[in-house]
């Protein structure tokens, strides 16, 4: 979850060139990205956190012993992510989220 929630703050830092204490500000006022409540915007990013780690633990990738290669299990990790990115795309479909811009997406 640290993970998710750092690359979404890199990834927001880096669309709108601005520091890390500005993003803060703007997430808690509520206009990091116009158009889009701040609950919206949370559901999301753990509906995405939460689909990536029920993936990643239908895939085996928590458990404590060690699966074929060191390859293999790092195209479990891409796949998981890659299903969790669809499940995500599939929600802003859906939602109409078309100002959402998709380099944070």
């Amino acid at each position: 979850m640290i993970t998710i929630v750092a690359s979404a703050l890199l990834a927001s830092v880096y669309k709108f060139r601005t520091s890390p204490i500005d993003e803060a500000r703007g997430f808690w006022q509520g206009t990091l990205i116009y158009g889009r409540s701040m609950s919206i915007l949370l559901v999301l990013l753990c509906g995405f956190t939460v689909a990536l780690i029920m993936t990643s633990r239908r895939l085996h990738l928590y458990s404590p012993m060690r699966l074929n290669s060191f390859l293999h299990e790092q195209r479990l990790s891409v796949q998981a992510c890659l299903y969790s990115g669809l499940l995500l795309t599939g929600t802003l479909y859906l939602i109409h989220a078309e100002d959402i811009p998709r380099s944070i997406v």
